[in-house]
């Protein structure tokens, strides 16, 4: 089979892909929290009367949570995480 551009930079950077089997939620629990938590925080409250209002509400809902300190980020948010991470990536193409 052919590689998708995903796989050939992963084997450029020398990184092991790993697959669960379908229907394996505990091989994946961080996914799967990920899913329950935007189920119940988004899905679960809204009624999406089109895709497009989806797409806007979807994005809406990243953009709050990328804003958000986590514990398990000592208190920083994914936003400030990322930012940092890529301030210091020597592998990045904009560095």
């Amino acid at each position: 089979a052919k590689d998708s551009a995903f796989e050939k930079i992963a084997k450029a950077l020398h990184m092991e892909l790993r697959r669960t089997r379908p229907y394996s939620p505990w091989q994946n629990g961080k996914v799967e929290r990920s899913h329950r938590e935007d189920g119940k925080i988004l899905y679960g409250r809204k009624v999406f009367t089109s895709e497009q209002e989806l797409i806007r509400q979807v994005a809406k809902h990243e953009a709050r949570y990328n804003k958000t300190a986590k514990t398990s980020l000592n208190f920083k948010n994914p936003n400030q995480v990322v930012s940092e991470y890529f301030s210091t990536c020597n592998i990045c193409v904009d560095n």
